[in-house]
């Protein structure tokens, strides 16, 4: 499933044109290659790896990037691991329930809070980060 969505999503941005007018913007490295590789090979019918038309699924999110949505988001899953991680270094951090049950990995807790709790553990957890 995973490749068809790739190759799903990848050919709605292949060119029509030569190999190298493909991801202009990229960097030439293996995996550049492995990209165009594999996008020729599942959309090439002679390829044993081909996948017809009908049969690709592209799933875009944001800025047009695949963005995992199951079980959670990434950034909420980034979320509870630094919570945990700063619940570790101070444990004044766990000071509320909701910021408490995320250092505990109790995810069921955090989510039956709704919004508001998941925007309390967002704040807390990615506020006073440098962007390195």
């Amino acid at each position: 499933m995973r490749r068809l969505i790739l190759a799903a999503a990848l050919f709605f941005v292949w060119p029509a044109a030569s190999w190298a007018e493909a991801l202009p913007s990229w960097n030439e490295g293996a995996t550049k290659t492995a990209i165009l590789d594999f996008v020729a090979a599942v959309t090439s019918p002679n390829s044993a790896d081909f996948v017809a038309e009908r049969d690709r699924i592209a799933v875009f999110d944001n800025d047009g990037t695949l963005w995992a949505e199951q079980p959670l988001y990434f950034q909420v899953l980034f979320a509870f691991d630094r919570a945990r991680q700063l619940a570790a270094e101070d444990p004044e951090f766990a000071k509320t329930p909701v910021l408490l049950a995320a250092a505990e990995g109790d995810m069921q807790t955090v989510l039956e809070g709704g919004q508001e709790a998941l925007m309390e553990l967002v704040a807390a957890t990615h506020s006073g980060m440098a962007v390195e």
